[in-house]
């Protein structure tokens, strides 16, 4: 028989002895075998276990309330759905209180037949052989119902019925993707209720009559996104109920416009100066106004001594460029860290985050340490904090904000003793604030050697994920093992390893679905060829990674591969950025996807051709995603008047 069978009170208006009045009902059934056609020859001991002898979908559902309905009503045809978990067949009722029955609550009753009822021989409720196992004892059943109950109320007709009214937008909307709409309720009668008598849903599905609540109270906001090329149209609900459980429904039509991407903005103006810009940090964040703001690393010009670096800030509000800015206590640097090489491509560069009150918190690499700055009502705090090391810092570091504003900060350091005569040995610190005050630089003592750049985010309330390759020295293609951590009541899970279907060296991204405990990783596969974009999702409702995605099959004609940045939408579409060349020229790359939509997009393409004798090796990309809005700032490599010295601007643009 069905698996599950929930009755749900869509409306309910029964008045005491009122014959007239009425209250729409929906059932909702499950049932595992909708669907599926009978197996001629069934055995129970080795048919597959997902068979069946006999059709056994859904033949009726029957609704019955004593004393209310005068005769039990009986539907074979469902309005919507499958059948399956995820979309469950649903059977609408409309009950008339025939029977004149008084105030007071009442018990129905849902009956879902199956198929197998009356099934031959001899016309009898029982299948010719039941249910049979070795082993066990053959049972006869004799009855393939599912039942269900609930009350329901009849109200005294001196009270008048609610009525839902959404004022606020009065009338249909046509809006863009990624707009926050605010609707008003409280205008419907009577009102003063608590808030828990109001309900939206913001996708409600008005033929089959299906409620699912979204959210509560008078007044409700929702963010509207459509990634999918062409406007699409949603049903806003409003469901009020009175103390007597009666309820009653008001709609608006929204249409949402797809997203699409705007002009790229240039943000810094360098082309005159000998500069080397680097954005190879979390360098972009948006608040609640829209505003981008961003963060990099810039080689400072006279006054400042030369070949020294500075950290810079701009911001961009959709209309103007600010002026950068130096961020102030952060002094000018002679080197970022001990032997690196200061190129664009390898120069660390800062990273930012910003909480629920729209401070930003900065943190970046110098000769002392780590470094860490924040803002205070919009100013840069000039007290920075130091996390001086017995190691030199040599890796990016990562900072992110919980929902909670718990601040992490999280950064590999390598220890330069050589464990097999060619390799460091690289550890994983972090810094923790959770209200208190920012932590002590911690190490984190894995068991397996942390080699590359752990890439982090934060999910859920206090919790953050942070995934790494494995780099075990003197074993080759040891990078390929990758592992996932998350940072939980105050410390780190044991790492947990990553299935990969291809050998990669993660030089990837990790981000998590807004509002989600989902997580998706995607990275350049370097040992494939061509080198290959790939993309990995995981589901925390079943606790399992998905299959390794090819997201993205091309040559890359670098001497290193591109990061890969990562950006997930609240409706599940998945976008990747990265850098590539082609014919020495740069170019910005973009894909977005559900399911198997994996044409790359260019989004942006220098101009000016690439020193051949000096090529650049990847633009640095970034991206950030707030409010539905997709925020992405790149690299912009132009050639000065010196052979093999491009110059190096920032530049963004918008998906929304």
């Amino acid at each position: 028989e069905a698996y599950s069978a929930i009755p749900t009170i869509v409306s309910n208006n029964l008045l005491s002895e009122n014959p007239t009045s009425s209250a729409d009902i929906s059932v909702s059934v499950v049932d595992w075998q909708a669907g599926l056609e009978a197996v001629p020859n069934f055995d129970p001991t080795t048919s597959p276990l997902d068979s069946i002898r006999h059709n056994s979908d859904v033949k009726e559902v029957i609704l019955d309330i004593p004393d209310i309905m005068a005769t039990a009503l009986n539907v074979t045809t469902p309005d919507s759905g499958t059948g399956s978990f995820i979309d469950p067949y649903v059977f609408s009722f409309h009950v008339e209180n025939s029977m004149q029955a008084v105030a007071g609550t009442y018990v129905g009753l849902v009956a879902v037949r199956d198929e197998m009822v009356d099934v031959v021989p001899g016309g009898m409720n029982w299948p010719p052989k039941g249910i049979e196992r070795d082993g066990l004892t053959q049972r006869t059943i004799r009855d393939f119902t599912a039942y269900n109950m609930f009350d329901i109320e009849v109200a005294g007709d001196v009270v008048d019925p609610p009525v839902a009214i959404i004022s606020v937008p009065a009338d249909d909307i046509t809006i863009s993707s990624g707009t926050l709409v605010h609707f008003d309720g409280s205008t419907s009668t009577p009102g003063g209720w608590p808030d828990e008598n109001y309900e939206w849903d913001f996708d409600y599905d008005d033929v089959g009559q299906i409620f699912t609540m979204d959210d509560f109270g008078q007044t409700a906001d929702h963010l509207f996104v459509n990634t999918t090329g062409t406007p699409i149209s949603f049903v806003v609900a409003l469901r009020v109920t009175d103390f007597q459980l009666r309820t009653d429904i008001d709609t608006v039509g929204v249409t949402v416009n797809p997203a699409s991407w705007g002009i790229p903005v240039r943000l810094t103006f360098t082309e005159d100066q000998d500069d080397t810009i680097s954005l190879s940090g979390d360098a972009v964040v948006a608040d609640s106004n829209g505003v981008a703001h961003v963060i990099y690393c810039e080689k400072a010009i006279a006054p400042d001594p030369a070949n020294t670096f500075r950290i810079k800030y701009v911001t961009y509000d959709g209309v103007s460029v600010s002026s950068p800015q130096v961020i102030s206590g952060a002094a000018p640097f002679s080197t970022p860290l001990f032997g690196f090489p200061q190129t664009s491509a390898q120069l660390p560069g800062p990273s930012i985050a910003i909480d629920s009150m729209d401070e930003l918190h900065a943190v970046w690499t110098d000769i002392s340490g780590i470094r860490y700055a924040k803002t205070n009502g919009g100013i840069w705090d000039s007290a920075i904090d130091t996390f001086n090391l017995d190691v030199n810092p040599d890796i990016v570091p990562s900072i992110q904000v919980s929902g909670t504003d718990d601040i992490m900060i999280v950064w590999s350091s390598r220890r330069y003793t050589y464990t097999d005569g060619t390799k460091p040995k690289p550890k994983v610190h972090y810094a923790y604030d959770d209200g208190s005050g920012m932590a002590a630089a911690t190490l984190i003592e894995f068991n397996n050697i942390v080699g590359g750049e752990p890439y982090f985010c934060a999910i859920g309330l206090n919790e953050f994920a942070m995934i790494y390759a494995d780099d075990n020295p003197g074993v080759p293609g040891s990078e390929n093992d990758c592992f996932v951590t998350r940072f939980q009541s105050g410390s780190w899970d044991v790492p947990a390893p990553v299935p990969l279907d291809d050998p990669a060296l993660l030089r990837g991204y990790i981000g998590a679905k807004e509002s989600s405990y989902d997580l998706n990783i995607a990275w350049s596969d370097v040992l494939a060829s061509p080198t290959t974009i790939r993309f990995k999702h995981y589901t925390n409702d079943i606790m399992t990674w998905s299959d390794d995605y090819n997201a993205y099959d091309d040559a890359f004609p670098l001497s290193l591969p591109s990061p890969v940045r990562l950006e997930v939408l609240s409706d599940g579409t998945v976008f990747l950025f990265w850098s590539d060349t082609v014919a020495l020229k740069e170019r910005c790359l973009w894909v977005s996807f559900n399911e198997n939509d994996d044409e790359a997009t260019i989004l942006a393409q220098t101009t000016d051709e690439i020193d051949p004798d000096n090529p650049s090796g990847e633009r640095q990309i970034n991206s950030t995603t707030r409010d539905g809005k997709i925020h992405v700032i790149w690299q912009d490599l132009r050639n000065s008047s010196s052979p093999g010295d491009p110059k190096q601007e920032i530049y963004y643009c918008k998906y929304e």
